[in-house]
């Protein structure tokens, strides 16, 4: 299936221009089949190669070459010789060919897992942006790349990395890094392959977190001024690049979301910028606490938010339901003024939203959640 795309709509626009929080409970990331580092920005097809007419586009790995991409570029009758043809063994991509009856094969690249040891690929998916990921092998060029499977049929409109290493590599005296988001219909990102989002890196040892942006509205674009919403985009790369200087990135978590917009800032009192500090005490006899501190930086923000109208509240049971009812989620206080605080948080397990008035349409509701942050903690970057 093609990816579609369409724009977001004209109320969460204008809920993020007015700087409302934004959630997004779904990581559409974890839904994975494949997630790898790979060193040509391409991923196995799933598909052998067989005597079965074929047209151009179609693919296959090689089960004679290890980790070898093959795609259909020309062809004369369609119909493949009688048995797999002798792959070369070491192809160019892009340029190499391998005539196969009346079939001819382009390379497409390696698909080998560059992946770290004890540092795979999935990490970059599982809402917890200290454990981290990255590749083996030092290159001025790095693929992150992602299958989310031949069924995946959701809603992407924004991107986030969290816990990189991201500014400090721009900071070693090598150079400004570039980092662009592409969506694609196949494994080789060929068919309907485009860059949804691009973003420098310069200098900024602090830089551990990006956030995907449209002019000033967070979000991810192919085309024209607008954010837009991809519904059933299958394969997604980060490709994280710079002209000299090789480098190995780690990435906590490379977030792909679908927002949901609050209508309104959160009541006041409110405090935006409340941390918690997590120690164990130990007590003397003779009265002297000594304090261990395990953690600090830990933000908590206990909110408040009538919910007035019905479509707010179904947007909440949505996220509700796209955090697996309680699992770690993405949550923008600011996302127009400071989208850069994006924080993965975990919400009070007591999803109630008790109707304290009545219009002539819509219940009014009362929430008070308490959301407690995920490490890394953004207040130790900043």
């Amino acid at each position: 299936m093609a990816w579609t795309s369409a724009a977001l709509t004209s109320q969460e626009v204008s809920d993020a221009l007015a700087d409302n929080p934004l959630l997004a409970g779904a990581q559409q990331a974890e839904s994975f089949s494949v997630a790898r580092w790979v060193v040509d920005g391409v991923l196995p097809c799933g598909v052998a190669w067989s005597t079965a007419a074929k047209v151009v586009g179609n693919m296959c790995d090689s089960t004679t070459r290890a980790n070898q991409l093959w795609r259909v570029t020309a062809i004369t009758t369609g119909t493949p010789g009688a048995s797999e043809p002798t792959w070369p063994a070491s192809p160019t991509v892009g340029v190499t060919t391998q005539v196969d009856g009346g079939v001819t094969w382009t390379y497409q690249g390696n698909t080998a897992d560059d992946s770290a040891t004890n540092s795979p690929a999935s990490n970059a998916t599982d809402r917890r942006a200290s454990r981290v990921t990255k590749p083996t092998t030092a290159r001025l060029i790095q693929y992150l790349a992602l299958d989310l499977g031949s069924t995946f049929a959701a809603d992407v409109d924004l991107a986030a990395v969290i816990g990189a290493n991201l500014g400090a590599i721009s900071a070693d005296g090598s150079g400004t890094l570039t980092v662009a988001l592409d969506v694609a219909d196949d494994s080789a990102f060929v068919t309907g392959k485009q860059t949804v989002w691009t973003q420098t890196v310069a200098g900024d040892t602090k830089n551990q977190r990006l956030v995907s942006m449209v002019g000033t509205v967070l979000g991810l674009a192919h085309t024209g001024a607008a954010a837009l919403r991809y519904t059933g985009a299958r394969f997604w790369r980060l490709k994280i690049s710079r002209a000299s200087g090789t480098f190995i990135p780690q990435i906590g978590d490379l977030w792909l979301g679908r927002r949901r917009q609050m209508r309104s800032k959160p009541l006041l009192p409110a405090d935006p910028d409340a941390t918690i500090t997590n120690a164990g005490e130990h007590k003397a006899a003779s009265g002297p606490i000594t304090r261990y501190i395990y953690s600090s930086g830990q933000a908590s923000r206990p909110f408040r938010w009538w919910i007035v109208t019905n479509a707010e509240a179904t947007d909440l049971a949505s996220w509700w339901s796209e955090s697996k009812r309680g699992k770690a989620f993405l949550f923008i206080l600011k996302p127009t003024t400071a989208p850069r605080a994006a924080l993965i948080m975990l919400s009070s397990l007591e999803f109630s939203r008790p109707v304290s008035a009545t219009t002539a349409s819509d219940y009014q509701r009362r929430w008070e959640p308490t959301f407690v942050e995920q490490d890394t903690f953004y207040d130790l970057e900043t």
